[in-house]
């Protein structure tokens, strides 16, 4: 589980600096459309009050000039690169969109692994305790059967010596 929130933490910082990227991208965005439209107001020539300014901008009508108002080449060439930042914007929005799925998609399978990972140490845990429990009498039972074993050593010496010196005794007497 720590394993996890870890990851989860990890994930959620990396997730965060994204959205704060997109926040910075999508504030530049606004502020180059009201520097726009300022410069369409001051072509113009008309007072607009810095309220109406930002209602233009949250409704989305970035719109100063009416229809009956003829366009110069200059005005032309800046409505196309709004539309081109318009359709870049909406591929990073496509972009992060796919990011987010893909990142929940990792967390959902790295979870997973997370969590095999996780029995499989507690299953090796409860096993190490248990070999623990039976390891103690195999060793005092290994040193029981050293002690069995010189004994039955010493014995044979003993035997071997004594048939040494009863047959060196009967050659002699």
């Amino acid at each position: 589980m720590r394993i996890m929130r870890t990851h989860v933490r990890s994930l959620q910082c990396w997730f965060f600096d994204i959205w704060i990227g997109y926040n910075e991208c999508q504030y530049d965005y606004r502020e180059r459309c009201r520097a726009t439209i300022v410069r369409q107001i001051q072509i113009t020539d008309k007072e607009v009050p810095q309220e109406k300014i930002t209602k233009m901008l949250d409704s989305g009508k970035f719109t100063v000039f009416s229809f009956s108002e003829k366009f110069g080449d200059g005005d032309l060439e800046e409505l196309k690169c709004r539309h081109a930042d318009m359709t870049k914007l909406a591929e990073s929005l496509k972009l992060c969109q796919d990011l987010f799925k893909d990142v929940a998609l990792l967390v959902e399978c790295q979870g997973e692994m997370l969590n095999n990972i996780e029995a499989n140490l507690d299953d090796a845990k409860e096993y190490t305790s248990r070999v623990a429990y039976k390891i103690l009498p195999a060793i005092s039972r290994k040193q029981n059967n050293r002690r069995k074993v010189m004994c039955v050593v010493a014995v044979i010496v003993a035997l071997i010596l004594a048939i040494i010196v009863i047959t060196v005794a009967l050659k002699y007497s």
